[in-house]
C-alpha cells in the first residue's frame, strides 16, 4: 500500500533557520509498527536489499616477518562504481599498502558472495589473491601500520566508520591492497566490503 508524504527538511545556516519543503512522494509500507514512525535505513544497507552490496574475505594463520600477502581488486568500465570499505585483523602487526593503476599477471579469483543470500545477481568489481605483482606496483596511495602499539589492539576495523572510510574506486582500475608481515607468527584477516551502484548524474 502506497502512502502520500510530505517530508520537511530543516538547514541551519550560521544561526538562521531556513525551511525547504520536498514535494509529495510516494512511500510504500515503510512505517514501523509499532512506533508509527516512518522507518528509514541507510543508503548502504538499501544496496544490501536491493542486491548490490558483496564481500570477499582471506585467512592467513600463519604469516611471518616480510612475508607478503597481495590481492586485486579490478573495476569494471562502467559507471557502476565501487564503494568500497575493508576490515583487517594481525594479531602480531602488519604493513598495510594500497596501490592504484597496479601492473600484474596471473592470481587465483576470490569467492566474492552477494550479502542478499536470496538473490543471484552477480557483481562487476573482481577480486584475485596471489598475483604476480610489477616490481612498481602502481601508484601508492595510501600506507599504515595494522596491529602495531596498543592503539589499534590488534585490528584495523573501519566498517564500523563508513562515512568517514569509504573509499569510490576508479573506474577500470586495478588496486593492489598489501600486507606485509612485521613478525613471525602472524595471524591475519582481511574483509573487503562493498556495494556497487550507478551515479544519476
Amino acid at each position: 500500500m502506497l502512502k502520500k508524504y510530505f517530508i520537511p527538511i530543516l538547514i541551519i545556516v550560521m544561526g538562521f533557520t531556513i525551511y525547504l519543503y520536498a514535494t509529495t512522494v510516494d512511500i510504500g509500507q515503510t512505517k514501523d509498527t509499532v512506533t508509527g514512525c516512518l522507518a528509514i535505513v541507510p543508503f548502504e544497507h538499501k544496496e544490501i536489499h536491493e542486491g548490490n552490496s558483496y564481500y570477499a574475505y582471506d585467512v592467513d594463520t600463519d604469516m611471518d616477518s616480510t612475508e607478503q600477502k597481495q590481492y586485486i581488486i579490478t573495476t569494471p568500465n562502467t559507471t557502476a562504481y565501487a564503494y568500497l570499505v575493508y576490515s583487517i585483523v594481525a594479531t602480531v602487526g602488519a604493513t598495510l599498502s594500497i596501490y592504484e593503476t597496479t601492473t600484474y599477471s596471473g592470481g587465483t579469483a576470490m569467492t566474492e558472495y552477494c550479502r542478499d543470500r536470496n538473490t543471484t545477481a552477480a557483481n562487476t568489481t573482481t577480486l584475485k589473491h596471489t598475483p604476480t605483482v610489477a616490481s612498481v606496483s602502481g601508484t601508492l596511495i595510501y600506507q599504515e601500520l595494522i596491529g602495531v602499539g596498543t592503539a589499534y589492539s590488534g585490528s584495523k576495523n573501519i566498517l564500523i566508520s563508513r562515512a568517514d572510510n569509504e573509499m569510490v574506486l576508479k573506474k577500470n582500475t586495478a588496486y593492489c591492497f598489501e600486507l606485509e608481515g612485521t613478525a613471525d607468527n602472524n595471524k591475519v584477516s582481511i574483509l573487503f566490503d562493498w556495494y556497487e551502484h550507478s551515479s544519476l548524474e
